[in-house]
């Protein structure tokens, strides 16, 4: 017979597996159907391994947000971060200002133009050798405060503490720059008539600087200085110098030759005397000495007839000339105010 089936054995065989099929989607006692879980158990193993592709896309979708969640914490961390950053820098800015401002000398003296004369740096050679003994004074000091503050601008006519007056520098206003080195090259500022060099870590002044004839005012206090150059004496135009709170042994005699200074302050050094030549000095108004190692004063200083304030220590008072001491008492002495700089409450002042 062979192994097919006779027609009326496949109608049997085909109407029993119809039977099957619809006895499994046949409706459960209470009308419904089967649940998926049930149809799912009795599909062949390896049809529900593989996720549908609506199920891959599902799944891609929640890994790209978890991503992206993540990626947007770690932003704001990061930004919260370098707003801290910005606000740690604005306070070191504030803090070094303050500093900065506490640090300014107690008595400026001012540098400005002279009116309507336009500062400018020409293209002279005078204006030249100005250009670069400037550079030469920043290079002779860096990592300083005035190579810092220098570095930040281009144009040289822009530079802190300097004045130009038709393409030559007449003024340096370098107080508290921290300069330890005052270089030779500084002579070719020949037009200078201000040196403000206060509060700074100078040792020493060069025999260049007697070059500088057009000097009016020289301010070396709170220095390191421990001589000054003979070539001082060539400044017969300095009406102010400053040269107190350094560890200065002695004057050079050649401050003799200053004929046009009206103030010398010197304290606070290491003075044992004072040349005798300082009673050339007719034109001096103020001499502070005190805080030295004076006993004595020059005899000859009777001289200094224009003289309004002295300053001494107190056991030098007794060893005064008596003209010197009637200097004290006389009323150009005693009209004398307060509106000399330099003001300490070292010492004692002969006049008010």
């Amino acid at each position: 017979m062979g192994q097919c089936l006779s027609s009326d054995a496949q109608k049997n065989a085909t109407k029993g597996g119809a039977q099957h099929i619809s006895s499994d989607t046949r409706p459960n006692g209470n009308g419904t159907l089967p649940s998926t879980s049930a149809q799912t158990a009795q599909r062949p193993s390896g049809q529900n391994d593989a996720p549908s592709s609506q199920q891959q896309h599902q799944a891609h979708h929640n890994g790209s947000t978890a991503d992206g969640s993540a990626r947007e914490r770690e932003l704001s961390l990061q930004l919260v971060e370098t707003q801290q950053q910005v606000q740690r820098l604005q306070n070191a800015v504030s803090t070094l200002q303050r500093r900065l401002s506490q640090v300014a000398p107690s008595n400026p003296v001012p540098i400005q133009p002279r009116s309507g004369a336009e500062s400018s740096v020409g293209t002279s050679t005078a204006s030249r050798d100005a250009v670069e003994a400037l550079h030469a004074l920043r290079e002779h000091n860096p990592d300083t405060r005035l190579s810092v503050s220098w570095q930040s601008q281009a144009e040289e006519r822009a530079w802190e503490g300097v004045r130009w007056e038709d393409g030559q520098v007449t003024g340096l206003a370098l107080s508290n720059m921290q300069i330890v080195v005052l270089p030779p090259s500084i002579s070719s500022l020949t037009s200078i008539t201000t040196l403000m060099l206060s509060g700074n870590q100078l040792t020493a002044i060069p025999a260049a600087v007697g070059l500088l004839t057009s000097l009016t005012t020289l301010l070396l206090d709170s220095n390191k200085l421990r001589a000054l150059p003979d070539e001082l004496g060539c400044l017969v135009k300095l009406q102010t110098l400053w040269l107190q709170d350094n560890e200065l042994a002695a004057l050079p005699g050649s401050v003799g030759q200053l004929t046009s200074l009206r103030q010398l302050l010197a304290s606070r050094n290491r003075l044992t005397s004072v040349p005798a030549c300082l009673s050339d000095l007719t034109s001096l108004h103020s001499l502070w000495l005190d805080s030295n190692h004076i006993s004595v004063l020059p005899m000859g200083m009777t001289t200094l007839t224009q003289l309004k304030r002295l300053r001494v220590d107190p056991h030098v008072l007794p060893t005064l000339h008596p003209e010197i001491a009637k200097l004290a008492t006389t009323p150009a002495a005693s009209s004398a105010t307060t509106s000399d700089p330099a003001h300490s409450s070292g010492g004692t002042t002969t006049s008010s």
